[in-house]
């Protein structure tokens, strides 16, 4: 019921962001993209940032455990005219960071004319020619790779679907060579879960631990001397 319940003012947050659609052509995807204008008409940018922020939060659909993170993303929606449920569908919150689906820019890829037939998709190998503005490029992602690369680690994803995490690996690698404009900045959910923690700065240890037998320390002898007069 709570999920239920979430879902819902997810839904109801981002129909209230688009009561103020208009007409507008379709992508070649045929999905109806947000007016341009519903953004623009905001009287108050900064309390609508809070509010969509808040309700990316409260419904636990986009990985946000804090309300600024929710924020970003309602700034991202409106700099990138994205309609919420969208973004939803083609990016995550992924440790705290924004993330594109492999799908999704491939999808992108393909609506600027990009296109890609498969070689090769298995367990050990990803390969593909990827044709572009007229040139073709064959592109591949191997196991060997992601081993030398310190991916595979036991329980990770690359052990119980490597296939998939090769074929995410390659799109993003080739998308981003051929059309970084999709991408650019961006890493897909799978890379980023790659990503290594950036490693807390350690206190330096204390020069002596409870227990510690002190040395004996003597007192520094001192001699005053005078200053010779003028």
């Amino acid at each position: 019921m709570i999920e239920e319940e979430k879902i819902a003012e997810a839904q109801t947050g981002a129909k209230q962001m688009q009561k103020t659609t208009v007409n507008t052509p379709a992508t070649t995807t045929g999905e109806i993209m947000p007016s341009l204008s519903v953004y623009d008409k905001l009287n108050d940018p900064t309390t609508a940032l809070e509010k969509m922020g808040t309700w990316f939060t409260r419904s636990g659909m986009y990985g946000c455990e804090k309300v600024e993170q929710g924020i970003v993303l309602a700034l991202h929606c409106v700099s990138q005219k994205k309609d919420p449920l969208e973004l939803l569908r083609t990016h995550h919150l992924i440790q705290g960071r924004l993330s594109m689906r492999s799908d999704a820019m491939l999808a992108a890829y393909r609506e600027r004319g990009g296109k890609v037939k498969w070689v090769t998709f298995d367990d050990k190998t990803a390969e593909a020619d990827f044709v572009f503005e007229g040139e073709t490029t064959r592109i591949a992602y191997t196991l060997d790779e992601a081993k030398k690369a310190g991916l595979v680690r036991p329980n990770s994803p690359w052990i119980k679907q490597p296939s998939s995490m090769l074929r995410a690996r390659l799109i993003s690698k080739a998308v981003r060579m051929l059309c970084p404009e999709v991408n650019s900045g961006l890493y897909s959910p799978e890379e980023v879960r790659d990503f290594k923690p950036q490693r807390e700065e350690q206190e330096p240890e204390p020069l002596f631990k409870a227990g510690d037998e002190l040395p004996d320390l003597k007192p520094v002898q001192t001699e005053l001397v005078e200053a010779p007069k003028p």
